[in-house]
């Protein structure tokens, strides 16, 4: 009696594993099968705007992707071909007081297959190639870039959003960007060590958070003043739509 009470109880417990087992499969399926859904030629965009930004030289202040053509091809296990053709603009916008107007570079990306897939965390990834050398012609004059952006035609996404060209007068009720910025001497060089953070509370640092200050903005005048830090007593006039303004007579500065 005994051992087939126990016999029983086993047999029971048997059945109600694998009744648990086969009403989670379904379950499972709809997980692995998300999984391995299809990207979208959206995501396809989204990716590798992503991380041709990422790739932006830090002379570049303004890096555009635009793309045409985007095509999704049959899947190959785990790896989704696409074939896109893609320019990048990249603009920077000198030192006007130079009489310096930057220069806009324009990369062409004729028809090439991408193949996309997930990485070790199932992250969307996109196999790259080697970007091409740009096309680049110096600016005519302050703020008008040698390619406007709407001379290119074709489909922004991610990271990508229009970029307005700058304004030339100043205009009042600008919204002054927070965050990093970076500056530039005459010719467009990188100025070392005079990188910045606006904060929302009005103070400011390095970009590595050990040295800084406090800020004030005019927002109607359109000037920016700091005080304390080693920007101490500097100030930008004529900040423009952009959050574009000039430190001091060899110094501009914008969002980076």
């Amino acid at each position: 009696m005994f051992h087939s009470s126990k016999r029983n109880r086993c047999f029971a417990f048997g059945v109600a594993a694998i009744v648990l087992l086969v009403a989670s499969t379904p379950a499972s399926g709809s997980t692995l099968a998300r999984a391995l859904a299809a990207p979208s030629p959206r995501d396809f965009m989204r990716v590798l705007d992503a991380q041709i930004q990422s790739a932006r030289p830090r002379e570049v202040f303004r890096r555009t992707v635009v793309f045409n053509d985007v095509r999704a091809g049959a899947p190959e296990g785990t790896v989704f071909p696409f074939t896109a053709t893609v320019s990048i603009h990249d603009y920077n916008p000198g030192f006007p007081p130079a009489h310096y107007y930057g220069k806009t570079c324009i990369t062409r990306i004729g028809t090439t297959r991408y193949d996309m897939h997930r990485d070790r965390i199932g992250e969307w990834v996109v196999d790259t190639r080697t970007i091409p050398e740009p096309v680049c012609t110096q600016n005519p004059v302050e703020g008008k870039s040698a390619f406007p952006l709407d001379s290119l035609r074709g489909t922004r996404v991610g990271t990508s959003n229009p970029l307005p060209e700058l304004m030339t007068k100043k205009k009042v009720n600008v919204n002054l960007r927070l965050g990093e910025y970076a500056c530039t001497r005459p010719g467009g060089r990188i100025a070392a060590q005079m990188g910045f953070r606006l904060n929302r509370d009005k103070t400011y640092t390095d970009v590595d958070g050990a040295r800084g200050g406090t800020y004030t903005f005019e927002l109607l005048a359109g000037t920016l003043m700091f005080q304390g830090g080693f920007l101490d007593k500097m100030g930008g006039k004529s900040v423009n739509n952009e959050s574009v303004f000039n430190l001091s007579a060899d110094l501009t500065c914008a969002p980076w």
